[in-house]
């Protein structure tokens, strides 16, 4: 009933007008100042704002009317808008209905929240957020169909590059018309111009902005393009297909209309896939060249962060006698971690959209069950050391170190609508020792990833934290909580049971990747974990820790980028005071930094690997024992440079001692301690007799006092 009343005001007079106002508001980022900032963005993330598929359900049923929503209006356009605004909410309320009908009475009497089925799951796969950035999609088009040219160019009379060119032409035009809208608002002139004007174009003036043949943008207005006249009248209920997303474009006397240009970016990136479908024969070659992409995407970007020593691609494993037990598409490993990648290309189909159960569960079972499965059994075999690992080309991986953890990603290469709700819903989990929570995700938001979190140690550490606190997380896209990562670490106390990110926090990610990748003005990188320490002590540490990859070192790395901001600076500025003093008076000295479960110990000294090593462990093994902590890390750093020499870690339970727990009542009185700023706080005189503090169970004038 609410669906037929928005047919029938969708079909009124002048519709396209309310549409053309929706569009203008909730799409366009209007700012006044020298760059776009979080403020500009918040009507972005409004409630009130009708988002990608909610226009895009009000125009696929406003062409079904023919021409009659693109005529002068008998009403005014923003009571109809409003009119359709009040039965979206509506829609909205009833989509989710059926799964809260019970839930109050379940709660009253403490039983179980029921699983959402299929039906209940049309409310979040309607309203999930956007996969990608808009660039993202022009960008990887071009990757994804530059093998399959010679088809699209024989079949429909355009190469992938001339749709890219197409549409940013198109946005252009829009763009420019939006601002000639703004210019007779200032002069009060508005009465000259409609709110449709800025999204209605000619080809001509995209044949002269393009710099494109006539002919070929001719074919690719036609290719993404309604026919004129009533149309898309199969698209009756929220699940059925609409034209308008595969052919976001309409035509009205010989005119073009673009009024959701994001739409026709996503239909540049997928429609051309569902045209090479249609051609029996020539099938098989386009499923090839889409798994290929997907996994080439992947390399390309994890390489551009680990570099290409530490990633591979179609690695086999192999047990004795050549059996071959299992693939990963894409394998990476720093120090003694590993991620383990593996790609769909699987969709969700109209079918599971509509609210079928079966269908729902199929589809998520080929996209991602099948990938988190064979991620799991390759990550068991990885840590099996008769197990052969080879490349498709045949060249053998031998891996530095035994893998202690290992972070599975599954990946798909399109939009998977409400995947992190499906994935509560419906994911069959096996838990195995050292194999961290599996991220699901798309290529999107790889992408965005990379190009965020740049580094081995920022990459690896926010897989690590996503995969610790994924349990208390809810939200809508990854792109939220990549974003609040980069803005305050993602950090969870475990006071907190559960944490929902609300869309806005996504607002300083948005604005980093246009500026970066689109040439928005704004800030490149957010104010975060990611300028904190730059250019510091501490980050040159880091540094260093990802150039040589050791065990111990990434993850005294990983633990360093957890500190909290009092912490890292509190350490960054007790190393420059222990290497500047050992610099000085060519003395040990050294730092230490409780946070349990764990803590840390540096010794900044010219003493011999061997001497260094021996006093550094002993160090660290009392001041674990005075904490009871879970584990100790210790920091070896050259005073010339103030850069590891060497770092180890201990971990093992925790025993009482008396031997111990004596020299700790030494190490108590002599051993460094931060005080405010980070200043190590003055030693206290130790007797030339007395145990030295180090552990070595000799006396201080035997050990550490002929050292100083």
């Amino acid at each position: 009933e609410i669906l037929d009343d928005l047919k029938l005001l969708c079909s009124q007079r002048g519709f396209a007008e309310a549409i053309a106002i929706a569009c203008m508001r909730d799409d366009l980022i209007f700012y006044s100042g020298d760059e776009v900032t979080a403020k500009d963005m918040s009507p972005m993330f409004a409630r009130s704002r009708l988002i990608r598929t909610e226009i895009a359900t009000l125009l696929g049923y406003a062409v079904q009317a023919g021409e009659i929503p693109f005529m002068a209006p008998e009403r005014e356009p923003l009571r109809l808008l409003e009119d359709a605004e009040t039965l979206l909410e509506e829609l909205h309320r009833r989509l989710s209905g059926r799964w809260f009908v019970d839930l109050p009475e379940l709660m009253d009497v403490g039983g179980d929240i029921p699983p959402m089925g299929a039906d209940a799951m049309r409310e979040p796969i309607f309203y999930g957020g956007e996969a990608a950035f808009s660039f993202q999609y022009l960008d990887l088009a071009i990757e994804k169909y530059q093998s399959d040219n010679a088809w699209l160019l024989t079949n429909r009379g355009f190469r992938i590059e001339d749709a890219v060119a197409t549409a940013k032409a198109i946005h252009e035009r829009v763009i420019d018309g939006v601002n000639a809208l703004h210019q007779l608002w200032s002069a009060e002139e508005i009465e000259r111009f409609s709110h449709v004007d800025p999204y209605r174009f000619s080809p001509e003036e995209i044949v002269a902005r393009s710099g494109l043949e006539a002919k070929i943008v001719e074919n690719v207005l036609a290719a993404f393009s309604l026919p004129a006249g009533p149309c898309n009248l199969g698209f009756q209920a929220l699940g059925d297909f609409n034209e308008v997303n595969a052919r976001p474009l309409v035509r009205h006397d010989e005119l073009y209309y673009s009024f959701k240009h994001y739409a026709l970016l996503e239909a540049i990136y997928e429609s051309p896939f569902y045209w090479m479908g249609q051609d029996k024969l020539y099938l098989p070659t386009a499923n090839m060249n889409r798994g290929q992409f997907t996994e080439t995407f992947a390399y390309k970007r994890l390489v551009s962060v680990f570099g290409k020593d530490r990633v591979w691609r179609n690695v086999n494993l192999y047990r004795a006698k050549g059996e071959r037990v299992g693939e990963i598409d894409v394998l990476v490993v720093l120090g003694d971690r590993a991620i383990i990648v593996q790609c769909k290309s699987k969709r969700l189909t109209l079918e599971a959209r509509k609210g079928n159960d079966l269908a729902l569960s199929r589809d998520f079972h080929c996209a991602f069950q099948h990938a988190y499965d064979q991620a799991i059994l390759c990550a068991e075999h990885l840590i099996d050391a008769s197990v052969r690992l080879v490349t498709e080309e045949g060249e053998a991986v031998v891996l530095p170190h035994p893998i202690a953890k290992t972070l599975p990603l599954c990946l798909v290469a399109d939009n998977y609508p409400a995947l992190a709700t499906q994935v509560d819903q419906f994911l069959k989990r096996r838990d195995v020792t050292g194999v961290l929570p599996t991220l699901f995700t798309d290529i999107f938001t790889l992408d965005a990833m990379a190009e965020m979190l740049d580094r081995p140690l920022y990459f690896l550490n926010y897989l690590e934290l996503r995969a610790r606190f994924c349990n208390k997380l809810s939200f809508s896209h990854e792109a939220t909580l990549l974003s609040f990562h980069l803005k305050y670490n993602l950090w969870l106390d475990d006071k907190y049971d559960r944490v929902l990110l609300e869309d806005d926090f996504s607002a300083d990610l948005e604005i980093a990747m246009l500026a970066r990748r689109a040439g928005m003005p704004g800030a490149k990188t957010p104010k975060g974990i990611l300028t904190a320490m730059t250019g510091t002590r501490f980050d040159a540490l880091l540094r260093c820790v990802e150039e040589r990859g050791e065990p111990a070192l990434v993850d005294l790395g990983i633990l360093l980028l957890q500190m909290s901001g009092d912490s890292a600076q509190m350490l960054n500025q007790g190393i420059e005071h222990a290497v500047g003093r050992a610099l000085a008076d060519f003395r040990l000295h050294d730092i230490s930094l409780s946070f349990p479960p764990t803590g840390i110990t540096v010794h900044c000294s010219y003493a011999p690997p061997l001497e260094a090593a021996r006093r550094l462990e002993a160090h660290c093994t009392l001041r674990k024992y005075d904490t009871k902590a879970e584990s100790w890390h210790g920091l070896w750093l050259n005073p010339a440079d103030g850069l590891p020499r060497f770092g180890i870690k201990l971990e093992y339970p925790w025993l009482e001692d008396t031997h111990a727990a004596q020299a700790v009542r030494s190490l108590s009185l002599s051993g460094q301690k931060l005080g405010p700023g980070g200043r190590p706080m003055p030693r206290q005189k130790i007797g030339r007799n007395e145990p030295c503090p180090c552990g070595s169970g000799e006396k201080y004038k035997k050990c550490c006092l002929c050292k100083r």
